[in-house]
């Protein structure tokens, strides 16, 4: 699985399990698409620690459509990468 899809299928799982919640404790049922953000890294360089950061919101249409927004583009360190990474791993076995 690459980075845009592990971030964007794990942003919409939590979101999706925050609906149902949402649902049994409010009788509520709606999800929040735009804070689904995808966000995908590449390591560039190990010396010194560099990746460049990809990151686009979410837009929803007036249709109820769920899209990608804006892009934007960053040269970080690369311990952002190993943050998303540990994110990306452990969040999933918080809950």
């Amino acid at each position: 699985m690459n980075n845009i899809s592990r971030q964007a299928s794990a942003s919409v799982g939590m979101l999706t399990g925050e609906s149902i919640a949402n649902r049994i404790l409010n009788g509520k049922d709606e999800i929040d698409f735009t804070k689904a953000g995808i966000t995908c890294y590449s390591m560039v360089s190990t010396n010194p620690l560099t990746a460049i950061e990809i990151a686009k919101d979410t837009i929803v249409t007036k249709e109820g459509l769920a899209k990608a927004g804006t892009s934007t583009l960053n040269f970080r360190d690369g311990m952002g990468l190993i943050g998303w990474y540990q994110a990306m791993v452990e969040t999933p076995f918080k809950y």
